[in-house]
């Protein structure tokens, strides 16, 4: 799987074809997390914010924590499925949200990914996380309408 911006939806379907007792592998940026991650949380965040041309925003996105212990036995395809499956039926929504995975391998100083590929890989299932980009929505949106540059939907006012 690969996915501009991935959902827990997505990354559900992505496991779904891999055997449930292969284990899960997360690349982080180019480092492995250890074998006994932990899923500590599946968060479902309302964000209100302002950006830099002082516009108002609200929106809603998902994230997952994980912590990296460095021991212990590996997730399964399996549990790691059945974790998204409780936390999508607990919060309406979730599942379609954009997804971001925060970790850091030796859990030292978190870091925001985004996930980039879901792969079987030597019977298991490779997780790939790109690190997060900063991102100027008023530049984005100019970039998309083709309006060359961000002075003219405000940036910065």
């Amino acid at each position: 799987m690969t996915a501009p911006q991935a959902t827990v939806k997505t990354l559900a379907a992505a496991l779904a074809p891999i055997p449930p007792d292969a284990p899960v592998v997360v690349d982080a940026g180019g480092t492995r997390l250890g074998a006994g991650f932990h899923l500590t949380e599946i968060a479902r965040a309302r964000i209100d914010s302002l950006d830099c041309g002082g516009r108002r925003l609200t929106y809603t996105e998902a994230a997952i924590q994980m912590l990296d212990s460095g021991t212990g036995r590996p997730m399964s395809a399996g549990t790691l499925t059945g974790i998204l499956a409780r936390a999508t039926a607990a919060l309406p929504d979730l599942a379609d949200l954009p997804l971001s995975i925060d970790a850091n391998t030796g859990n030292a100083g978190l870091r925001r990914y985004h996930l980039a590929a879901v792969a079987p890989v030597d019977g298991a299932a490779l997780l790939t996380l790109a690190p997060a980009q900063a991102q100027c929505r008023p530049v984005a949106e100019a970039l998309a309408a083709g309006l060359g540059d961000c002075r003219a939907v405000g940036c910065c006012a």
